[in-house]
């Protein structure tokens, strides 16, 4: 499944040109072109896939404790390296905006650099996000923001994608699948990715492919990746229930097939999922289960991103900079409550600068926009 497609033609920075620091690289191929690079401003962050997606992390929010959390509670990677009794289950949630996309790529991006082996060059035990460039043969201005090659002896399938979207996989003929019905298109799309593989599917008893009881299909998946010496990281998107209780069901189906050498990442907009869980797993010994809840961004997170995104190496072209007054003086928390609205903010307006051809944003502006997105109202924000 390729996380390519056609991208806009659009004329990347000159030198001397301003550079809007709030964008996100996007890479894409086409014929005769292996590698090009969009910057847009709302895109998730993707460590695991993008050269330098790192370094443009800011810890806004509660995030940071929520990272640390996963490295320290998460799923061991001793355990499944050494092919323990099981394996584990992330889920994200939070309401659209909350940046779950970017946090669970870069959990994932963590636990695969912990899982791959030190000969190749990647850091040993420990988070990953040390604030350096990736190392690797294309390190270099040309090498970030660029596919990387990925980690030795871990394989990871985001199933709605690099931008882990639903893009209607939880829908058929204009109806929304029931709980089976998806977990049985998941576990195709994952099968698909993995024929590709020829380690892997040489020694693999096809015909559990077509299995009716999926915890079949997932422990023959888990006994050839023990053999291989792989771990698979299955990333989903948020399928947007209609009944949180569905969300549950959801998640207690993975857990139960979160079978040695395979984690599932999990997105979901419920808000209320951990009293729900709770009960789902009363006597349960030790689920194997980690529950990152995320919320609205605070007031100082304003300053946060400008002072962090505005002095990340290797952009191209000269970043636009911020009048100190603009970065004293926050606009009303109305007006960026998550960090999607934030981001999409500082970008607007450092946008609207470079196109008039200023070399900072000035309070002028930052009042004219705030004045602008309250008269709006910001019907998009879901809360």
């Amino acid at each position: 499944m390729s996380p390519y497609e056609e991208p806009e033609r659009r004329r990347p920075p000159q030198d001397g040109e301003s550079f809007n620091p709030f964008g996100v690289p996007v890479t894409y191929e086409r014929p005769g072109r292996r590698d090009l690079v969009r910057w847009e401003a709302d895109a998730p962050l993707t460590p695991w896939w993008i050269r330098g997606h790192a370094d443009l992390w800011v810890p806004v929010d509660h995030t940071e404790a929520l990272f640390k959390h996963f490295v320290e509670r998460g799923p061991d990677p001793v355990v499944l390296a050494d092919a323990g009794n099981h394996g584990h289950v992330v889920v994200a949630s939070g309401a659209a905006g909350t940046g779950k996309t970017s946090l669970i790529n870069r959990c994932v991006d963590d636990l695969a650099r912990r899982l791959a082996p030190t000969t190749a060059g990647l850091p040993p035990d420990g988070p990953s996000d040390t604030g350096q460039h990736d190392a690797g043969p294309s390190q270099g201005a040309s090498g970030l923001w660029l596919p990387r090659d990925g980690y030795p002896g871990v394989e990871i399938i985001a199933v709605g994608g690099f931008r882990n979207a639903d893009n209607g996989f939880s829908r058929r003929n204009g109806r929304r699948s029931g709980v089976d019905e998806l977990n049985r298109k998941i576990a195709d799309r994952v099968l698909e990715r993995l024929r590709a593989d020829e380690e892997f599917w040489q020694g693999f008893d096809e015909r559990r492919t077509q299995a009716d009881d999926l915890s079949y299909l997932y422990e023959d998946i888990s006994r050839r990746l023990n053999f291989v010496r792989r771990i698979l990281l299955i990333i989903v998107p948020d399928m947007r229930w209609l009944d949180s209780g569905l969300t549950t069901q959801f998640v207690s189906s993975f857990h139960s097939w979160a079978q040695p050498s395979i984690v599932f990442f999990l997105e979901t907009s419920h808000t209320t999922l951990r009293e729900e869980l709770k009960e789902e797993f009363e006597g349960v010994h030790q689920p194997h289960l980690t529950l990152l809840e995320l919320g609205s961004v605070n007031a100082e997170d304003w300053d946060v991103f400008i002072t962090r995104r505005t002095v990340v190496d290797g952009l191209p072209g000269d970043s636009i900079t911020f009048a100190e007054e603009v970065i004293q003086n926050r606009p009303g928390r109305h007006l960026y409550r998550n960090v999607r609205q934030l981001q999409g903010f500082l970008y607007d307006m450092s946008d609207e600068a470079i196109r008039n051809r200023e070399a900072a944003v000035r309070m002028n502006r930052l009042l004219r926009f705030a004045e602008r997105r309250d008269s709006d109202d910001l019907p998009d924000l879901e809360f």
